[in-house]
């Protein structure tokens, strides 16, 4: 963006406008689309897209924990943009790694006993993989949302053990993941210049903003872990105002991917 278009976009929130026309606190609805295959959904808000796919293999368990499967995140980025102003907070890549990796894996949400197929000799390892088409802002948002409408979408396969080997029955009906929540990611844009704090930014928006803040939140109404980049000033109330307002958006959000994925399993 120009500078004459970024004078615009500050001017407009300034006098409590947003080029999109939503209100500040107003999130975008997301749309799921599920191609068929297990465990395979493509989420959009907005212009921003974001493919999701899980993937189990067989294999041995750490010697450190004999009964317990393994999670891994991966994730494809288009071309960096390296003219980019949010470089200024972090990097893009490895920040987005991170802040998903804390709502999959450090959040405790998959249970990883359930993932054990015989302590100390087999266990499935599940990778989710996530591909980001377009970015136009709140890539951690709908990542964190595709992820675990995939994994909620996905059914591990049965297995069973014959003598010393192990069988996987793909012809019949798979068992879906042991989940103790679904974490919910939701993102704010500071500008402190002017006192306005937007959710769900688009992409002009964070490339504008004086700070990026997320808040990753539970189902069950619990703050799971929160990320603030940039030096934008987070005053003791406004971090109440927007934990609570979080925590909110994360309920909403586990419905609609409860009712998704309900739809696309039958």
């Amino acid at each position: 963006m120009g500078l004459q278009s970024d004078n615009f976009l500050l001017s407009c929130l300034k006098d409590g406008l947003r080029l999109d026309r939503r209100d500040f606190i107003q999130h975008r609805d997301p749309e799921f689309f599920f191609s068929g295959n297990n465990g395979e959904v493509e989420v959009t808000r907005g212009k921003t897209r974001i493919l999701a796919r899980v993937i189990t293999i067989i294999s041995s368990p750490k010697i450190s924990k004999p009964s317990d499967g393994a999670i891994s995140v991966k994730v494809h980025f288009p071309l960096e943009q390296s003219h980019s102003k949010r470089a200024k907070f972090f990097d893009r890549n490895n920040e987005f790694t991170r802040l998903i990796e804390r709502g999959i894996c450090d959040s405790h949400a998959i249970n990883t006993r359930a993932l054990c197929i015989q302590a100390t000799k087999y266990v499935w390892n599940l990778e989710v993989e996530l591909t980001v088409i377009e970015d136009d802002g709140g890539i951690v948002d709908t990542a964190l949302l595709a992820a675990f409408t995939a994994i909620l979408h996905y059914r591990k396969p049965k297995t069973r053990i014959v003598g010393n080997s192990l069988q996987t029955l793909d012809n019949e009906a798979g068992v879906p993941l042991t989940l103790t929540s679904v974490p919910i990611s939701t993102t704010y844009a500071l500008f402190s210049n002017i006192d306005v704090i937007v959710a769900d930014p688009t992409f002009e928006e964070e490339e504008n903003a004086d700070g990026i803040f997320t808040v990753i939140s539970s189902s069950r109404g619990k703050i799971c872990g929160t990320n603030k980049c940039g030096g934008a000033p987070l005053p003791p109330n406004r971090l109440t105002q927007l934990t609570t307002s979080a925590l909110h958006q994360a309920k909403k959000l586990h419905t609609s991917i409860q009712y998704q994925t309900r739809n696309a399993i039958r």
